[in-house]
């Protein structure tokens, strides 16, 4: 299976078009890496698998799911995608829809 890996020049450019996530006041778990995040999104997305059969190495797949949704949602992927921040055609073939 292909894993995807993005630099980080392309991912503070994404970044940008993020929410604010904001620390709790009531502590608990830290957020996750959003950059991992993402390429966690990449590897169920680019390889046609379900999020059960992502790698621990991303994190927590609830999690990851739960950002997929929400960054679909509020219109994250369409804004890269307008904004022509997905270019490569690796990214490009990924249906993040």
């Amino acid at each position: 299976m292909k894993h995807f890996s993005i630099s980080d020049e392309l991912w503070t450019r994404l970044a940008h078009f993020l929410p604010n996530y904001q620390l709790s006041t009531k502590g608990g778990r830290p957020r996750l890496n959003l950059k991992q995040v993402f390429e966690g999104i990449l590897f169920v997305k680019g390889n046609r698998v379900t999020w059960r059969e992502m790698p621990e190495e991303y994190g927590s797949k609830t999690a990851i799911n739960d950002y997929y949704c929400e960054w679909k949602k509020i219109g994250v992927f369409k804004t890269w995608k307008q904004e022509q921040l997905l270019t490569t055609p690796e990214l490009m073939a990924v249906d993040l829809s």
